[in-house]
């Protein structure tokens, strides 16, 4: 932490390697810095070629194996009759081999229960089950605590079969889902999210397509909620702030309104604990989760906000680039995030204020990074929150008008 602040500390002269080729802004013509990730994600395909299948079941036997798993056992029976014979708990992590040569990687405090119900769901499908029983978190209590623990094991085992190109059919901490959420791709075909991933801004601008047309009844409230907001003196940067990050950061926004994101405007809930409370101004949501949200204190009235950044995007393994960003963005904190939907490797970066924030949106690098959670978000599954939408606020940041009747 010492060094970390003398680097903060030290005028710009010291090291040239306080910047960056990645760097630049937005407000500067900056181009968006190019990803370290790969847009194709692993998909299941030739589930029917039976040696493609084969050699995936060997490689996940041998992974599994090379995680201290035991297995493959035929039932569940099998499993609880082995962690009996070896006097094993049942709690722990597993895999569920399938026919294909997917996978599926959990955590349970119930072995018995848990693979029951996976049999139930996958059926003949099941080619057998591992196990990995956990003694120390069977000797945790209450079962918060054993379910804490076990989530960062079952963590860092799905990341660890991405790494090693196993298909698994997880849901949480999944980089890139494995099957694309349909009504995502149908509205954006045939721009495709390949060519948004390279250049997220450009792309955007280049699209013609406007807003949904929409029916009044069917947003009754909504407009008095904007005119509230309209209203406060911060309204300019809030409505700049939700501008900045659809154009920067959503893809195509006016095309995946209300099917992958959707926007809440005074949703009249408040965050923060005791005597810290926040008033939630907006909040954007991809799919079920909140990557964009506006907040003003209730007792001091000073606002502040946080956003969803990929931390491979934004260099968090690597010190200096962590050093040049908090040079670049004084006040910030990071902390990773506690949204399992994101996939691994995602922090929120909380702005104190919404000229910081704004700041935040105007940071290239920022940008790529908030970008690559947006489109994997908009993989994984259709907006939740379509009941809070607030399509007024959306007219307001991007400028346009949509048909309305």
């Amino acid at each position: 932490m010492l060094d970390a602040l003398k680097f903060l500390l030290a005028p710009a002269w010291i090291s040239t390697a306080f910047t960056s080729e990645r760097e630049g802004w937005h407000s500067k013509d900056g181009h968006v810095a190019p990803s370290f990730l790969a847009s194709d994600f692993l998909a299941g395909v030739d589930d029917a070629d039976p040696d493609i299948v084969k050699a995936r079941l060997t490689k996940t036997d041998s992974w599994s194996r090379a995680c201290g798993m035991a297995g493959p056992f035929d039932t569940v029976k099998d499993v609880v009759a082995h962690l009996n014979d070896t006097g094993q708990p049942l709690v722990g992590c597993y895999l569920v081999a399938l026919a294909n040569g997917h996978c599926y990687i959990g955590e349970t405090v119930n072995f018995r229960d848990r693979l029951s119900t996976h049999k139930r769901k996958f059926g003949n499908d099941v080619n057998g089950f591992y196990v990995r029983p956990d003694s120390v978190v069977g000797r945790m209590s209450p079962r918060k605590v054993q379910k804490d623990h076990l989530h960062l094991v079952e963590q860092k085992l799905i990341h660890e079969a991405q790494e090693s190109k196993l298909i698994a059919e997880n849901f949480r901490e999944m980089a890139h889902p494995i099957n694309e959420y349909a009504g995502f791709v149908q509205e954006i075909h045939p721009l495709g999210a390949e060519k948004w991933f390279e250049d997220p801004v450009t792309a955007n601008r280049s699209d013609t397509q406007p807003l949904r047309a929409l029916e009044t009844h069917q947003h009754g409230g909504k407009q008095s909620k904007f005119s509230a907001l309209a209203n406060k003196s911060e309204a300019g940067d809030i409505v700049g702030i939700v501008h900045d990050y659809l154009t920067r950061c959503v893809p195509y926004p006016e095309r995946t309104e209300m099917v992958s994101w959707s926007l809440s405007c005074l949703p009249g809930v408040q965050r923060g604990e005791r005597g810290a409370r926040s008033n939630v101004l907006a909040c954007l949501s991809i799919s079920m989760t909140e990557v964009l949200t506006l907040l003003q204190e209730t007792k001091s009235g000073q606002c502040w906000g946080f956003l969803a950044v990929n931390d491979v995007e934004l260099g968090q393994d690597d010190d200096l680039q962590f050093i040049r960003l908090l040079r670049r963005h004084p006040g910030i904190d990071i902390e990773p995030s506690r949204y399992h939907e994101f996939g691994p490797g995602v922090s929120m970066i909380y702005a104190p204020s919404l000229a910081a924030l704004r700041r935040l949106l105007d940071d290239v690098e920022v940008t790529r990074a908030a970008a690559t959670v947006a489109l994997r978000l908009c993989r994984v599954g259709p907006s939740r929150q379509v009941n809070v939408h607030n399509p007024y606020l959306v007219e307001a940041a991007l400028g346009q008008e949509r048909s309305w009747t």
